[in-house]
């Protein structure tokens, strides 16, 4: 895919790009939605940061859900604009990744969306990147049980567990052998 030509003034249909990653990168966010509305994507993305700013929301009364059952419907949510995007860009700043998000990314992968990626640093065999990768790696593989978890516990759409668990035993059996 081509990210740069996708803006055409005549175009009948543009793509749904939705952004996912933890949203301890608030600013990050902003910036790369703008960049991607210029190039063409219909944008979505958290507009509720419980990492920053916004904590404050879920103490007021703009709903009469509690804190716990506000942050279950954002996450919800989230998996919502996931099956309705044509493509989910992943903001990972020095490859940082938490559960929620990998159980996203696995969701995403499920549904055979096109995933891009955000990553700071450059591929240039440098030991610090290296080091970095080997230890997203172990994140990712000591998270992959408490983020199939919570896919089973939200079910989002067309999530089956035992599909999924079949097409990707075998992967993540070999996954685990890195």
């Amino acid at each position: 895919m081509n990210i740069n030509n996708t803006f055409k003034d005549d175009s009948k249909y543009f793509q749904t790009m939705t952004l996912i990653g933890s949203t301890k990168f608030r600013d990050i966010f902003y910036e790369s939605a703008k960049i991607f509305t210029m190039r063409g994507f219909i944008v979505t993305m958290p507009h509720i940061f419980s990492n920053n700013e916004d904590e404050d929301i879920f103490d007021n009364e703009l709903s009469a859900f509690t804190k716990e059952e506000k942050i279950n419907i954002l996450k919800r949510m989230g998996f919502q604009r996931i099956y309705e995007a044509d493509v989910v860009y992943y903001i990972n700043p020095k490859l940082y990744i938490g559960m929620h998000t990998l159980a996203e990314l696995l969701y995403a992968e499920y549904l055979g969306k096109h995933i891009m990626t955000l990553c700071k640093y450059e591929i240039n065999g440098s030991t610090e990147y290296k080091k970095l990768y080997n230890e997203y790696i172990n994140k990712r593989k000591s998270l992959f049980p408490g983020a199939i978890k919570l896919l089973n516990e939200y079910k989002p759409y067309l999530w089956d567990y035992n599909n999924y668990n079949e097409k990707y035993n075998l992967w993540y059996l070999i996954w685990q052998k890195k």
